[in-house]
């Protein structure tokens, strides 16, 4: 994949990447028994099954890194700082909700 100019951000791959390896563990875990989800919304899709789970995860975080991509050339670096501040708050988010719902 090539990042030119007019390509989507690295930072939006790996956001996407990230929130999707998120939804995957997610269902593999709760499958299994060994984790609950602790957002209401999405615990409330694992009600019609790990694809309605996926559709609901995917439909929370897909529209936004769409908005940024679109709105890149008029938020210039900004789009880049929010999706880096965005990856970051992401992953520090699941370590210490993880640490805190296991502890």
């Amino acid at each position: 994949m090539e990042f030119g100019r007019n390509a989507v951000l690295p930072e939006t791959v790996w956001l996407a990447f990230i929130c999707v390896l998120d939804a995957v563990l997610t269902v593999i875990l709760v499958q299994e028994g060994l984790a609950v989800e602790s957002n209401p919304l999405l615990a409330w899709s694992f009600n019609y099954g790990s694809v309605g789970f996926m559709a609901t995860k995917i439909l929370s975080f897909a529209p936004a890194l769409a908005i940024i991509e679109t709105l890149r050339p008029r938020l210039g670096d900004f789009a880049q700082l929010a999706l880096r501040v965005g990856i970051i708050g992401y992953i520090l988010l699941y370590v210490f909700g993880s640490i805190a719902i296991h502890a």
